[in-house]
């Protein structure tokens, strides 16, 4: 009988803890954030770019709607140190700040891809590949959640 109820017990805290061992998000809600571009009617544009004149839009995210993103992903505010406001679309390949291209980042999913976003950046820039196939690169990379559970069990509980 004592047997069964450890067994029990340790099923269930095994189970617990499996269920919101990640509670931050991995990977963009693409219902949320699909990705948008910039474009000459946008009020951040600046200008084109490339030789395959890409709209380019200069950074403006307020504070507001970076509240706005953490609450609408369930991040408690005061883990927000924790993540940065990540554009889904880089603008460095096109991408806007509007909410449909904005996602609340943790930390250690960053560290997963260091230099995803200056990659397709240079290739794109130096005509290696198009804008398309950049934006097609970073949707892959950025909605693949396999290679990231390894981050689980920090006791921090902002990490979790």
């Amino acid at each position: 009988m004592k047997k069964s109820r450890f067994f029990i017990l340790s099923f269930f805290i095994f189970y617990t803890i499996s269920i919101t061992a990640q509670a931050y998000p991995l990977t963009p809600n693409l219902q949320t954030t699909p990705g948008s571009l910039c474009s000459s009617e946008n009020p951040d544009y600046v200008g084109q770019r490339y030789g395959a004149q890409i709209a380019y839009c200069q950074r403006n995210v307020d504070s507001n709607l970076k509240t706005q993103l953490y609450l609408l992903y369930g991040v408690p505010l005061e883990c927000k140190g924790q993540y940065t406001i990540d554009h889904f679309i880089p603008l460095s390949i096109g991408g806007d700040n509007s909410p449909q291209n904005l996602w609340p980042e943790h930390k250690f999913v960053k560290a997963t891809r260091p230099h995803l976003e200056q990659e397709v950046y240079e290739d794109l820039r130096d005509g290696r590949i198009t804008q398309q196939e950049a934006i097609d690169k970073v949707y892959h990379v950025k909605t693949q959640a396999q290679n990231l559970l390894f981050y689980a069990g920090t006791n921090n509980p902002c990490d979790q």
